[in-house]
């Protein structure tokens, strides 16, 4: 199996990332100078008088050290004493006249659909086995995405040191900007080199040999291509449909075969190119739509790449060499995050999120039908990877330190594990994590692993109570909505889409069925809070006015509305169940213009937010007796 650098860099996380600073990087509570607001988050760094911290679900901010209590303020002081110096820093590499690469060379391609299935897979190198050794990292502070794995069988990977002394410009695209280049061995477990370079870089790409880099300015453009043999920048071209792309819009991959490599630019034209190493030229482009599309993931022979176009709510299968769009899939759940090939290139896994549900979907690329979909509900898409049957997700229960194994075959979660550690992705029939501890290291383990393989082949699978084609029977009860929210009748509206839902899954209604599906949606007050409104205006039968400029603090009753699904036989026991909580509280400022009365306008959120839940409403195509989510057991991984 060659799990290629492409294949895997579309594994690591597309966002701005916390910085690993192992002193600081865990959950702690915050509290402010006056003690009447408190929030849960982790440090990211120190920003002059400020502290940016990120909440738990996956939103920064900064607050002024002089908010904060005084047992956080000296937490800060300790862990500012604690932060590592920066590294001594080898010899600079010389530098040498840099070839500028040609874009105008490209044959210009249209991102049209094709009316038939022609994906071929081909056939990918086969990996030696090895047993890898921890990496104990030799770095002073870094960011999971700059940790990049070459082709199996070179059995290396390299990573981008940052500088914690380098000045960060750009908050959201330079977390990862460094100066030096570390290459290690997985079989031995040790650094093997070190180059440093000219100037702060974000590294985007290595190739399957390790022996060559791109890299994106610190100003965002150009890409440079680096020789990790001499030291020496090769080449450099200007990828992107626009100047100063930052490293989360910019995408470079190596293929496989040494020869090429891919851009790709995230922004509105969202533009593929493919490059040709040997001659610096560009072989072809591609103008997706300006909808944008998702990641490329590069398939294990290099031979096609994969990606979910949002304009069309397709994933596009398109033949590098040539950029013919060979194949297309329909998904059933739209805005697929994350794509991932198999082995040996004959199926496709496609990760999406609808709601609060995640749902993996199954293609046969061979005949490019849909295999199998299922959902596990109220788990988070940070970070999802999958690899040989097996998705591994944040965990139910939606600890920082806790991963989730949900085998496809089964349709659910069967086994959670425990980990101080950061998953990075599925190499070489490992998922690899990235370890807190003192030093920082680097783990790759089989997921599931000897012991709890065995134990799952003794565990029983649940069994489908319903499918579809099954008779259902359906009970709704809706608690009645606040004064004006909606003109219709809210508990018609829900039961039509509960019945689409229904019949989409090939479910037949039938009020004697030996089975029930209830839907209740009900509503009470968790307490109330002071809210500040910034920008207050009404509609008085016209255009909105503002009428207060000033900042103005009402008292907000604070109202929670839960979807509950259930499945039950006739006796009414519970059979299957899942259920949604929606909340109009809020800790912050109102900045948003409010056209009706305040009260009433936040008063009717948590509703608004269950009608689009229903508006997108599906439900399984079959569901288990255990439930999507009834892991067989829990274990501590060794690290």
């Amino acid at each position: 199996m060659i799990a290629s650098v492409p294949r895997l860099r579309c594994l690591f996380f597309a966002a701005a990332v916390l910085l690993v600073d192992p002193a600081g990087a865990r959950p702690r509570e915050w509290t402010s100078a006056d003690g009447t607001r408190k929030v849960e988050a982790e440090f990211v760094r120190f920003d002059g008088d400020k502290v940016v911290l990120d909440r738990a679900d996956g939103k920064q901010f900064s607050m002024p050290l002089s908010s904060l209590s005084a047992a956080d303020v000296r937490f800060l002081q300790a862990l500012r004493e604690k932060q590592p110096a920066a590294p001594a820093k080898p010899a600079a590499a010389p530098t040498s006249p840099v070839a500028v690469w040609d874009r105008t060379t490209a044959e210009k391609l249209v991102a049209e659909p094709p009316t038939e299935w022609s994906y071929r897979p081909g056939k990918p190198d086969t990996a030696r086995s090895f047993s890898p050794k921890p990496l104990r990292l030799q770095a002073t502070r870094l960011d999971p995405t700059v940790i990049f794995f070459a082709a199996p069988d070179a059995m290396k990977c390299v990573l981008m040191n940052v500088d914690p002394s380098r000045p960060i410009r750009d908050p959201l695209a330079l977390h990862h900007a460094g100066n030096e280049l570390q290459v290690y061995s997985l079989a031995s477990g040790k650094m093997e080199k070190r180059v440093a370079l000219p100037g702060a870089f974000c590294l985007r790409g290595v190739s399957p040999s390790a022996q060559t880099v791109a890299l994106l300015s610190h100003t965002g453009d150009p890409v440079h291509v680096w020789s990790l043999v001499n030291g020496k920048a090769i080449g450099s071209f200007a990828p992107y449909t626009r100047t100063n792309v930052t490293s989360s819009d910019a995408v470079t991959t190596f293929f496989p075969d040494e020869a090429h490599l891919l851009t790709y630019d995230q922004s509105e034209k969202s533009v593929m190119t493919l490059w040709s190493l040997e001659s610096g030229k560009a072989v072809w482009e591609m103008t997706l739509s300006a909808g944008g599309a998702q990641r490329p993931h590069i398939s294990p022979d290099s031979r096609h790449v994969a990606l979910f176009s949002y304009s069309r709510n397709r994933i596009l299968l398109i033949e590098t060499k040539t950029g013919k769009i060979v194949g297309a899939l329909s998904p059933a759940v739209r805005e697929v995050h994350k794509l991932f090939f198999s082995a040996d290139g004959t199926e496709l896994a496609g990760i999406a999120k609808k709601q609060n549900d995640t749902y993996v979907t199954l293609w046969d690329l061979n005949e490019g039908k849909e295999t199998k979909t299922f959902s596990i509900p109220q788990v988070s898409l940070y970070p999802p990877v999958y690899g040989d049957g097996y998705v591994v997700l944040r965990g139910l229960d939606k600890k920082r330190d806790t991963y989730s194994l949900g085998d496809a075959a089964r349709g659910q979660i069967v086994w959670n594990y425990q980990a101080n550690a950061e998953m990075l992705g599925n190499h070489a029939g490992r998922f690899w994590f990235l370890s807190f501890g003192q030093p920082l290291s680097l783990h790759g383990v089989p997921l599931p692993d000897k012991q709890v393989r065995a134990r799952l082949e003794k565990a029983p699978r649940a069994k489908p109570v319903v499918k579809s084609g099954d008779a259902v029977a359906l009970e709704v009860n809706v608690a009645p909505p606040p004064p004006g929210f909606a003109v219709n009748d809210f508990s018609t509206e829900v039961r039509g889409s509960v019945e689409k839902g229904l019949a989409a899954a090939g479910y037949a209604p039938g009020d004697a069925a030996p089975v029930k599906f209830v839907v209740e949606v009900a509503e009470k007050q968790t307490g109330s809070q002071k809210m500040v409104l910034s920008k207050r205006s009404v509609t008085p039968g016209g255009p909105t006015i503002k009428l207060d400029p000033r900042d103005r603090e009402i008292d907000v009753p604070i109202h929670e509305v839960t979807v509950t699904l259930r499945l039950t036989d006739r006796a009414g026991k519970v059979i299957w169940s899942r259920s949604h909580a929606y909340s109009n509280g809020d800790s912050g400022t109102r900045s948003m213009g409010i056209q009706a009365d305040p009260l009433q306008t936040i008063r009717n959120e948590p509703w608004n937010r269950a009608r689009l839940y229903f508006s997108r409403f599906s439900v399984p195509a079959e569901f288990l007796a255990d439930g999507p989510t009834a892991a067989v057991g829990s274990s501590k991984l060794p690290f």
